[in-house]
């Protein structure tokens, strides 16, 4: 079953190649896990279609085309690249010796990151969480990549996992912006649209929960009222308050579930909300009295 991550390495083959220093670092970027022996390159990868598509380009870099294994490893399928190259030996010992210098054109370093996702790089679906990470068995590969990330200013976080580096983001903005560095434009947009959907989602959340919270107060509110003006009426206190005292106590009591809008306009005049709120502590002040 296709997981997101092999939408966005399919999305990612499909991008074509402009010039000769882009292919030379989207070369570099798919090496980085390969190992080598003299001149003898070899790379593994766990999709079969990430494999035809390195030979490919390879093959077009180097001039010659690698050879295709499959085998198995850990109850998994991978497929194996092994080529006798000294242009491929040595892209791995300029790797090596502290990464590429990226000077060919601004396209190179996207290039450069683009191979490294399908080599070794993984994404959940954004509805699940937002998640990109890139797994690297050999630290000082990992630290390689790890600087270059930074030296484009994203900060990935650091897990080991049974003796296999892992380098990933969380954060959505990071993760949208890796992606669009790569050429990942649909699932970039997917991430942006997931993220915008749960921004609303929260905003209505706090608003529904700010009108809930509004709504307890006033209920409580009234309820105390409705409970003073009760007291002062039993002890026949009420009769004692001021008559304008006394005509709001009888319209909170007449109206208990109305708001203090309602009812203030349920006064003849209408009153102010500040000579209401006056009125309603003065009934609520006398009930304490008691």
């Amino acid at each position: 079953m296709a997981s997101y991550a092999d939408a966005v390495r399919e999305e990612l083959i499909e991008l074509s190649l402009k010039r000769p220093c882009c292919r030379k670092s989207l070369v570099a970027g798919l090496l980085l896990t390969a190992t080598k022996a003299e001149k003898l390159v070899t790379v593994s990868y766990k999709q079969e279609r990430v494999a035809l598509y390195a030979r490919e380009e390879l093959k077009r870099q180097l001039g010659r085309l690698p050879e295709l294994q499959p085998h198995s490893a850990y109850g998994h399928t991978v497929w194996a690249l092994s080529v006798s190259s000294a242009p491929a030996a040595r892209l791995l010992e300029e790797l090596d010796r502290g990464g590429l210098t990226f000077d060919g054109c601004d396209s190179c370093r996207s290039a450069f990151l683009r191979g490294v996702f399908l080599a070794c790089g993984t994404m959940n679906d954004p509805k699940r969480s937002s998640n990109l990470e890139f797994l690297i068995p050999d630290p000082s590969r990992s630290s390689l990549l790890s600087e270059f990330l930074c030296a484009c200013g994203y900060f990935p976080g650091v897990t080991d996992r049974k003796g296999v580096r892992g380098l990933y983001f969380k954060n959505g903005n990071a993760v949208e912006d890796l992606l669009a560095m790569m050429g990942a434009s649909l699932a970039m947009m997917d991430v942006m649209n997931v993220r915008i959907e749960r921004e609303i989602r929260n905003q209505e959340n706090r608003a529904t929960n700010c009108v809930a919270k509004n709504i307890e107060k006033s209920v409580s509110a009234a309820a105390k009222q409705m409970a003073a003006i009760e007291k002062l009426t039993v002890t026949g206190m009420l009769a004692q308050l001021p008559e304008a005292v006394r005509a709001t106590a009888l319209l909170r009591a007449e109206n208990p579930d109305a708001t203090l809008e309602e009812l203030r306009n349920l006064h003849n005049p209408p009153i102010t909300k500040s000579g209401l709120n006056h009125r309603l502590q003065r009934i609520l002040a006398e009930a304490d009295k008691l």
